[in-house]
């Protein structure tokens, strides 16, 4: 067996979501790891149906693996739950680049912009439990300079939203890496 090292990405994007329903959690696991999220937050949110647990599942990890070998992904996303709700989500907010409060109650005009996406740094996704983000934090994410966006005209179930997120920014990263490497090519035959 040959062994190969994997520099870390120079990127990363975390999807902070709304504690919720678990028939869907494990599918989005696999998928985060698939689109190479560097992180996976579980947030207690307002309406979520349940509580978080105050520390992650061995289920988790294993559904993440599972991604990681369908997708030769050699890197797992930080898995964390956060029990203390949006003032614990809030707390995290100036350690990212840029951050981002998919909001149903956000207007059109306010759309998560490609520009937005695909760009060094670390992104931060936050995504509402099903039934939204209660309006207290709504106010306590945008005090913390998560910037309140619209995904469309639809309200999308927090697994969809998680996933287009991740799959917009996966494919401008994508999208970057081919026009460096064909930027080079034209710079060595020159």
């Amino acid at each position: 067996m040959q062994l190969s090292e994997h520099a870390p990405p120079s990127s990363s994007t975390v999807l902070a979501l709304g504690w919720g329903k678990s028939v869907r959690r494990g599918w989005l696991l696999e998928k985060a790891v698939e689109l190479e999220a560097g992180g996976i937050w579980l947030w207690q949110a307002d309406r979520s149906q349940s509580r978080v647990p105050e520390d992650v599942k061995d289920s988790w990890e294993s559904q993440m693996i599972a991604g990681a070998k369908q997708s030769l992904n050699p890197w797992l996303p930080e898995l964390k739950t956060l029990p203390g709700g949006a003032e614990e989500l809030a707390a995290h907010a100036a350690d990212f680049d840029r951050a981002f409060l998919l909001w149903e109650g956000q207007s059109p005009s306010a759309l998560l912009a490609p520009p937005s996406l695909g760009q060094q740094g670390r992104t931060l996704f936050v995504v509402g439990p099903e039934g939204g983000f209660s309006e207290n934090e709504v106010a306590t994410l945008t005090a913390a300079g998560i910037t309140p966006v619209s995904l469309g005209r639809r309200i999308l179930r927090w697994e969809t939203a998680a996933l287009l997120c991740l799959g917009l920014d996966w494919w401008h990263r994508e999208l970057h890496t081919a026009m460096q490497s064909a930027e080079q090519r034209c710079g060595e035959t020159a």
